[in-house]
């Protein structure tokens, strides 16, 4: 990859570093910039390594499926959690974690795409997805048991 100012100068190419160069990179990831400072009268160097971190800041987004949501469920019997898919700008497979936040407060996670409430009341179906650098999405819905 190359690091380029934003006044369209290549980096590698730099040969006066009393300039103060703003850089884009291309790619997320660590860059090298190497430079030497000269003192012209008494030709004393002084080399300078300078290390540059580009990095995501974006968490994936999270879309449940409309279709497949149902906001209300019975006590004792399968309910189908609603489908959910996410989207990141940098990775291309995000897994989505799917956790219930049950009436007590209790977070249990979903295996497969049923769960069973064991009680009336409000319950959080909530989703997470995290991409390589940390960000973390979130989704959610409530659904009332009965």
């Amino acid at each position: 990859s190359i690091c380029t100012s934003i006044d369209g100068v290549k980096m590698k190419d730099v040969n006066d570093f009393s300039k103060i160069y703003e850089i884009n990179v291309d790619q997320l990831g660590v860059y090298e910039v190497v430079g030497e400072y000269r003192d012209g009268e008494k030709g004393n160097r002084q080399k300078i390594n300078l290390l540059i971190k580009s990095y995501d800041e974006q968490a994936p987004t999270i879309t449940i499926s409309e279709n497949d949501k149902n906001t209300t469920a019975r006590v004792g019997k399968a309910y189908k959690i609603a489908g959910a898919t996410a989207v990141d700008n940098i990775d291309a497979n995000i897994e989505v974690l799917v956790v219930v936040l049950d009436t007590a407060g209790k977070v249990n996670v979903v295996k497969g795409t049923k769960y069973m409430f064991d009680k009336n009341g409000v319950y959080t179906i909530m989703y997470y997805a995290v991409d390589s650098f940390g960000n973390v999405g979130y989704a959610s819905y409530k659904v009332v048991a009965q």
